[in-house]
């Protein structure tokens, strides 16, 4: 159960797959060490992402296996 409490959020125990190529959590921490910093982590600030990285890779990564150009 994710918790109601805004101070203490509690992520899901298993990350629900989306596409079937979706990437393993061991996949997602070699490419995510590989990927820029966000922007609103840097020093001159910047707007915080609207989707998670990860989920852009797997909907990239799904689209590539379908084929579709």
């Amino acid at each position: 159960m994710i918790s109601t409490n805004p101070q203490t959020p509690t992520a899901p125990a298993v990350r629900p797959r989306h596409y079937p190529s979706d990437i393993t959590d061991a996949e997602w921490a070699v490419l995510e060490a590989l990927l820029p910093p966000k922007a609103c982590t840097l020093p001159m600030g910047g707007r915080p992402e609207k989707h998670p990285r990860r989920n852009i890779t797997d909907c990239h990564r799904a689209w590539i296996e379908a084929d579709v150009h």
